[in-house]
């Protein structure tokens, strides 16, 4: 009874580890919708899937907890435990960095087009990434891990590039420092967003290719 207890446990961490994955895919989709739309029901929907998150978070490292106090892990088992309790803080943080990023969109008045089309490509990029990273864990690829971390290179030099060209805008008065300085600070969120992203990929080499 205990080990069929365990085993399903186990299986349930699995299984909530996974939903953590697809509601943050659909927090970068509605993302790209709210900067689209700018439609108050979306936002609502992004604070609902950030709750979503949070409860998944703390769900599955309470049932880890639970888990080692039930009996002392095999290798396996405690390797698996030890990294979906490093990762899932990362996840987390990816809601977090996408909720700071939305609540910043209504702050702007105007949105250069430079600017537009950096958040395009480092949400479409973000989204390739987090997708390299889940069908790494669930396919056991290393080569999908690494794909996602040589990705975030991209993001790393739209957030260099763009923030080149909104400080040159800010010194030519085209736009407003305010609106440039809330730019600067939005990029960083979504840079900070594929730093993440990246940490879950070596969080699961470090306990599983070293």
């Amino acid at each position: 009874m205990r080990k069929n207890y365990y085993d399903e446990k186990v299986n349930e961490v699995k299984g909530d580890f996974g939903n953590l994955f697809a509601t943050l895919f659909e927090m970068l989709y509605y993302t790209n919708e709210y900067i689209s739309s700018g439609e108050k029901e979306t936002k609502n929907q992004l604070y609902l899937l950030e709750d979503q998150v949070d409860d998944l978070d703390e769900k599955i490292e309470q049932h880890i907890i639970e888990l080692l106090m039930i009996k002392q892990p095999e290798v396996n088992y405690m390797k698996l435990f030890l990294c979906l309790l490093r990762a899932i803080k990362d996840l987390e943080r990816i809601g977090d960095q996408t909720i700071n990023f939305v609540n910043m969109v209504d702050r702007i008045s105007e949105q250069p087009q430079v600017f537009k089309n950096a958040i395009s490509k480092m949400n479409t990029t973000h989204t390739k990434m987090l997708q390299s990273c889940w069908e790494g864990i669930q396919k056991r690829e290393r080569s999908l891990l690494d794909d996602c971390i040589l990705m975030d290179e991209q993001i790393d030099y739209l957030h260099i590039k763009t923030n080149e060209l909104i400080v040159d805008a800010m010194d030519e008065h085209s736009i407003e420092s305010s609106n440039g300085t809330k730019m600067i600070v939005m990029i960083r969120f979504l840079e900070r967003l594929g730093d993440n992203i990246v940490n879950v990929c070596e969080t699961y080499i470090d306990y599983f290719y070293k």
